[in-house]
Parts: structure tokens; sequence; C-alpha cells
């Protein structure tokens, strides 16, 4: 697959101040994996590029001093899985009428027979996204025919015609957002990495469409954009305070409603509570320190806002089902 990239300016080459690149596990295609870093005099792209089998995944993040449109196009069409993880994503794909606006916690799955468009970026706004390119091959093989969205995106697949599940962006949930945390950092051999990624993503397209096919914020959820526009804010201060522990009180200031309405509405969207979220949070980035560093488990405890380490261990087995020195091992024991 080829891609191309344009710039809305004349001078593009001037713009570049630095652009490095760096190959990891090269030894064949289903292994690549690539970083790039590129500075602008208009801002910054760090970019993370891998391939499994014919599909293929990127994840960074994108920060400009100005406002920008990004003008791309690719070979030959694909589903594309797009997660906007921080700030506001805006694009424009060439078939779709409506553009894409999807705020940070949402993921839209497109496709368009003659892909090309453009994202447009908002001055000093950082974006940070994940993003899944998967064939036609790999969505039909899925063969989930109980799923309405499934079964209307492989009608568009078959058709060679556009389709969309929302402009607006459906929520993400915690446990696809945790199999985005192992896409991109397997706990794996680097020879499993492949075969691991490719469940991952079987596994995580399960979950997406489901989450379609119940989602419905006109009807069954009967949230105003007001509503998501506070929950979106509320995951903000989560996933930056989950460490100390905040109250169901302090979090429904940062909502500006009731404790019972932020309690509902967040139940309703994420599919869990705010104390399983920020406990989400906390284990996740706990099993993240104990399998990529050599912090003692008190110190891993601690960054995970827990003062007791027992208390910790107790919480981490419960999570995981295996006590953290057993985890760091790569073990099951008990």
């Amino acid at each position: 697959m080829s891609f191309s990239l344009e710039v809305d300016t004349e001078k593009f080459n001037e713009l570049v101040i630095d652009a490095t690149s760096k190959t990891v596990n090269a030894r064949t295609k289903e292994t690549r994996e690539q970083i790039h870093e590129i500075s602008l005099s208009i801002g910054k792209v760090l970019l993370h590029e891998g391939y499994f089998g014919e599909s293929i995944y990127r994840y960074g993040e994108m920060i400009f001093n100005r406002d920008l449109s990004l003008v791309g196009a690719t070979s030959h069409p694909n589903v594309e899985i797009y997660f906007s993880l921080e700030g506001l994503y805006q694009s424009q794909v060439h078939e779709h009428t409506s553009s894409f606006s999807l705020h940070a916690h949402r993921f839209s799955i497109s496709y368009s027979p003659n892909p090309g468009g453009k994202c447009m970026m908002l001055e000093n706004t950082k974006n940070g996204f994940f993003e899944l390119n998967l064939s036609k091959e790999d969505i039909i093989k899925l063969n989930l025919t109980s799923s309405r969205t499934y079964d209307l995106l492989v009608a568009a697949l078959m058709d060679e015609k556009p389709f969309a599940v929302s402009y607006n962006g459906v929520p993400l949930e915690w446990s696809m957002v945790k199999i985005l945390s192992q896409i991109k950092d397997p706990l794996v051999n680097d020879s499993f990495r492949p075969y691991y990624r490719s469940i991952k993503v079987q596994e995580l397209m399960i979950l997406l469409l489901q989450q379609c096919d119940a989602y419905n914020p006109g009807a069954t959820k009967k949230l105003t954009m007001i509503d998501h526009q506070r929950l979106t804010a509320v995951v903000d201060y989560l996933r930056s305070n989950y460490n100390a522990f905040p109250t169901l009180e302090e979090v429904a200031k940062v909502s500006g409603c009731c404790t019972s309405k932020l309690t509902v509405d967040f139940k309703k969207v994420y599919n869990c509570s705010v104390f399983q979220y920020c406990q989400m949070l906390r284990m996740d980035e706990a099993a993240r320190h104990l399998k990529q560093g050599e912090l003692p488990i008190s110190s891993v405890a601690y960054m995970a806002g827990y003062q007791n380490p027992q208390h910790f261990t107790a919480a981490f087995k419960r999570h995981f089902g295996v006590l953290p020195k057993y985890f760091r091992k790569g073990g099951t024991s008990w």
C-alpha cells in the first residue's frame, strides 16, 4: 500500500526542520515497525507505524501552531477504524457528504471505495490517535453475521459504496482502550507479535461492532451532546488523576452535574462505573511498569496511588488473578 500526503502550503520543504525515522524488528514485512519523528516550523508529528499481514496500524500525536489541512490518498481502499484519544479530530473523506468530528475517547469506522480526503488540524491542539487500516478480506473473514453494523459494512464493501458508522464518533469503552495498549506494546516475545496482534484486532473488532450495534444516543441512551461533552471531560480528568483516588463528588464537580446523573450516564456510555474505570486505569499502569521496568513492587504500588503495598497486591490479584511478582515474571502462579 502506498500513501501520499500534502500540506496546504506552497513551500512544505522549507517547513521541515528535522525528520528522523527508525525501524524496529524489520526482519520481515509481517514484523516491520517504524517510528517517524518530524519537526516542522509549524508543529511536530510523532508517528509509530506497523504491519501485521496486510493490515496496518498507526498511532502517535500531532500538534501545530496554526490551523492546517493535511490532504492524503491511499493506493487502494481499506476499512479505517480511527480512535481519537486526545484533542478533536476533524476530517473530510471525498465520498462522504458529512465531515467527521470526533472528540477524545471516541472512534469511527468508515470505508471509501476511492480513498482520499483531508484532516483539519486546529491551532495548538494536540491530537492523540490510533488508527487501524484493515483489508476487505480481513473484515469478511470475521463472519460476524449477528451484528447489524457488520452486515451493513460488508454490504458496502461488496457494492463498493461509502460507509460510515457515525460522523460524530461512538464512545470508546475501557476494554477497547486496553486492547489498543496491548496492540501497541504486546507483552509477548517478538516472534509471537504478528499473531498476537491479529488476534487482538479480531477481539477489538467484535467489541467495536457490539458497541456500534448498541449505541443510539437519540433513543436508548437519551443523552444530549452536552451530556457526552461532560463525560469526555470526566474521562480526561480520570486519566490525569486516577492515582489520586478521586471521590465521586470530586468527579461530579468536573462534569457539572449531580452524582446520581453522572453515575447513570457514565454506566450507559462506558459500560462500567466511575470507580471501575479508575481501577482499570490504575491496574493497567501498574501492569505496564511491572513488565517494562525493574522498579520494586512497592514503587509500582506508589505510582498507582497506593500508599500500602499490601493493599496494592490484593487489588492487583483481584484484577488480574495473579500476584504482581508472578505477573512480572510472566507466570500464572498464585
